[in-house]
């Protein structure tokens, strides 16, 4: 599934504005329709579930279908050491 970073400004209670730049992506590049669901984050720590609703060239409408929280941090602990040569 597609996803996307779109700012918390642009995500209202049930629906999402899309840039024009994720606009073009979604609809030129990726050709997506109507009905397809995409996933949008905005570094709150949630992702939102998104089903586009109105897919084209002029505007993108998409609706809130659900609101998780992220689990996109590692688990994994990584420490790094530097060596300083003579």
């Amino acid at each position: 599934m597609h996803r996307f970073y779109v700012e918390k400004n642009r995500i209202e209670k049930n629906a999402v504005i899309f840039e024009k730049d994720i606009e073009h992506q979604i609809c030129n590049v990726l050709r997506l329709i109507d009905g397809n669901k995409v996933i949008i984050f905005d570094n709150s720590g949630y992702e939102y579930l998104v089903e586009l609703r109105i897919v084209n060239s002029k505007k993108i409408h998409g609706e809130v279908l659900e609101k998780t929280k992220s689990n996109s941090e590692s688990s994994m602990k990584i420490s790094l050491y530097q060596s300083i040569l003579n």
